[in-house]
């Protein structure tokens, strides 16, 4: 018989009653340790009685820790219970994704401008960088829609406020890291926003 560190021996027996294999239980606690995870034993038990794959949870652990997504153990544990891969997962919300838009909707129909308090005209652009988020939810693509909302609602508003358009470039940076935060209050896996301000003239 194979024992599994961190069970006792009343678990232990209950384990090979169940059919689990102690020794995948044991590397994969043991790799998800080397890796700098503590993860309990008898979790990644539950896991695998649960019908899951541990040896597939930690690698999908250790990749998203890797590419720095944010995916803890029941997240990953609930992709693998769902018959899905969870390493695949991981791997889909690793490459940054990159939207451009200069409209309120992704219509296309409205676009962000407003007048400085000068007389100004001035549009807005924005661009934000984002990783999907692991397990690609299905509202997923709505939530990225309801970003570009506020998003654009916001500059409007920085635009009407400011003295003109130099104040608007004076103050970017602190646009660009206001906007990151609402952005991220709504999707977390959002990692930049960048703003332009063309000017379009006096009327």
């Amino acid at each position: 018989r194979v024992s599994s560190m961190g069970l006792s021996f009343f678990e232990t027996i209950i384990a090979h009653l169940r059919g689990i294999p102690l020794k995948k239980h044991k590397q994969a606690l043991r790799k998800a340790e080397e890796a700098g995870f503590k993860l309990s034993a008898i979790e990644l038990l539950a896991h695998m009685m649960a019908g899951g794959n541990a040896e597939a949870v930690v690698d999908a652990l250790i990749l998203a820790k890797d590419h720095d997504i944010g995916a803890d153990f029941d997240m990953i544990c609930a992709i693998d219970l769902a018959r899905h891969d969870p390493l695949e997962a991981v791997k889909r919300s690793s490459p940054v994704h990159e939207l451009t838009f200069d409209h309120y909707t992704a219509d296309g129909e409205e676009s962000i401008a407003g007048i400085c308090k000068n007389g100004v005209s001035v549009s807005a652009a924005c661009t934000i960088r984002y990783r999907i988020p692991i397990g690609l939810p299905i509202a997923f693509q709505f939530r990225i829609d309801h970003v570009q909302e506020r998003l654009a609602t916001r500059l409007s508003v920085m635009i009407h406020t400011a003295a003109d358009l130099s104040a608007l470039l004076m103050r970017q940076s602190q646009h660009e890291a206001e906007l990151l935060v609402l952005a991220k209050n709504m999707l977390e896996t959002i990692q930049q926003v960048e703003v332009r301000f063309p000017d379009l003239g006096i009327l």
